[in-house]
């Protein structure tokens, strides 16, 4: 299966809080809640990058 990265992107900073919660809520062990916990924090991060870059604040 070949993903292109534009399209990872979109679908990794498209997820919504209440989508990652969920996922945390359903992990079967503390490793799976960090990966998730800590992907939440990067599209966060990503996010409010793009916002300073387009200057709305």
């Amino acid at each position: 299966m070949e993903i292109k990265i534009e399209n990872l992107k979109e679908c990794l900073t498209n997820l919504d809080y209440e989508t990652i919660k969920n996922l945390i809520k359903k992990s079967k062990n503390d490793s799976e809640k960090n990966f998730y916990i800590d992907l939440l924090n990067l599209i966060l991060q990503y996010q409010q990058e793009e916002v300073v870059k387009k200057g709305v604040f």
